[in-house]
């Protein structure tokens, strides 16, 4: 669609696709944009270790129960929307409907089989994560929150990228979790126009 290189900006396994994308057709992109991208957490026995393989399990069931029965959008909105955000909220009530009716769009358009290979820790493939991103050499940021917040990335997940990617830029959000560019938008936002007018590179 693009028809020219590009910068990839990319989120959690949308990170994993970037940082594929940029080893193996390097010609296509300019430069990748990470957002705590979960490289190393879905590598087992740490996949089966974290609250992600809980999720998915859940996630997987409601999906394959939800197409079964045939379920629309609207189905799926209401769900979501009647979702514990946190303690006191629903999603709905935390994030409001534009959000809601989003994720509701997403989860109806993702193809379940994505979460078995997620689970049996074959997102990447064969790949080695830290092989990957050896092969990289353009420029490339890092943003990660932190894990105690509900981050997927350790400091020493930080610093085998950083290893891997020795053009990389970081930025570490305190008091921030794995969804940087939804609690801290406009940090998220100022942080991705420096990378890409390269005052950070």
């Amino acid at each position: 669609v693009v028809k020219q290189p590009a910068t990839l900006v990319g989120h959690s396994r949308g990170g994993m696709a970037a940082v594929w994308a940029a080893a193996y057709a390097p010609e296509w992109v300019l430069s990748i944009f990470l957002e705590e991208p979960s490289l190393f957490i879905f590598q087992p026995p740490r996949l089966q270790q974290n609250l992600f393989y809980g999720l998915f399990t859940f996630l997987r069931e409601q999906l394959r129960q939800y197409h079964a029965a045939g379920g629309t959008l609207e189905d799926m909105i209401a769900s979501v929307g009647q979702s514990p955000a946190n303690a006191s909220q629903t999603m709905l009530e935390a994030f409001g409907p534009e959000l809601v009716r989003l994720r509701a769009l997403e989860l109806d358009q993702m193809d379940v089989n994505i979460l078995d290979i997620a689970m049996d820790g074959l997102l990447l493939g064969q790949e080695n994560p830290a092989a990957l991103l050896r092969q990289t050499r353009c420029p490339a940021a890092l943003l990660a929150g932190q894990v105690q917040f509900g981050g997927v990335l350790e400091a020493d997940d930080v610093q085998r990228i950083l290893l891997g990617l020795p053009s990389c830029s970081q930025t570490v959000f305190e008091q921030t979790g794995h969804l940087v560019h939804r609690e801290r938008p406009q940090a998220y936002l100022q942080a991705l126009q420096n990378f890409i007018t390269g005052e950070t590179r």
